[in-house]
């Protein structure tokens, strides 16, 4: 519910909506394997895992005029749920967060990846304009209580 000016409720009607309603496409099924949901200031990307492999994918919808979505168009608004696929499907995700205009992920490796806008150098990397692809940070770690890899690491050591 609420307002539906660049897509963000992932639905196709451009109507504001003042009642929970299931978002268009696959995400709106029974069973889609949607496991988180995390938002921006007008972007959306749900994180879905698949049964058989825990695999995680993402979808994304809403605003994308500063490349919040890493999706491959450069439409202002992308009004439902689309299959992202960061650096076309070579990062494997292990976690996900949005920023009010841009988005992060981190993958397996540990590696944070951006996507948005940058005005302030809040992606990691020095360029001030918007990026629209997800493009790796520079000089940052992730910062944080240790990965089950990093347990098994430390305890062999």
């Amino acid at each position: 519910m609420g307002d539906n000016k660049y897509g963000q409720l992932g639905r196709s009607s451009a109507s504001r909506s003042a009642v929970p309603e299931l978002v268009s496409g696959i995400l709106g099924l029974p069973n889609s394997g949607c496991v988180q949901i995390h938002s921006g200031w007008s972007h959306t990307i749900a994180v879905v895992k698949k049964v058989e492999s825990n695999a995680i994918t993402l979808f994304g919808w809403g605003r994308n005029e500063r490349g919040q979505l890493g999706y491959k168009s450069t439409e202002k608004f992308v009004d439902e749920p689309q299959l992202l696929k960061p650096n076309n499907g070579d990062i494997e995700v292990s976690s996900i967060c949005c920023g009010a205009e841009s988005s992060l992920i981190v993958d397996s490796d540990e590696k944070i990846y951006c996507c948005g806008w940058n005005e302030h150098g809040n992606l990691g990397f020095e360029r001030s304009d918007c990026c629209f692809r997800w493009r790796p940070a520079s000089g940052v770690k992730v910062a944080g209580p240790p990965t089950s890899r990093r347990k098994k690491l430390l305890a062999a050591s």
